[in-house]
């Protein structure tokens, strides 16, 4: 698993992830909005229990804290695009 922020700002990250065949992040948490893109291969992704078999292009959004995790079906990058709650 390989990953780059390839920008950081006070409100928002946009980070570079690559993924071999097989490989997982486990089911986590972030308290901020977050959308995935998935710029080569598949994989499969699980959002609050619900499976997502996403390819090339798909694109999806996380409100914040929300359960998800990533299995590689392919190898897969993706872009991840978080963004803090607006303050209220």
């Amino acid at each position: 698993l390989v990953s780059r922020t390839l920008l950081q700002t006070e409100n928002s990250r946009v980070v570079l992830f690559g993924f071999a065949e097989g490989q997982e992040l486990t089911e986590h948490t972030t308290v901020q909005h977050a959308v995935i893109q998935i710029l080569t291969g598949e994989c499969d992704f699980s959002l609050t229990g619900k499976p997502h078999q996403l390819k090339v292009g798909d694109m999806l959004y996380m409100p914040p804290n929300c359960p998800h995790a990533v299995t590689a079906t392919t190898q897969f990058s993706m872009l991840l695009t978080l963004s803090k709650p607006a303050k209220n």
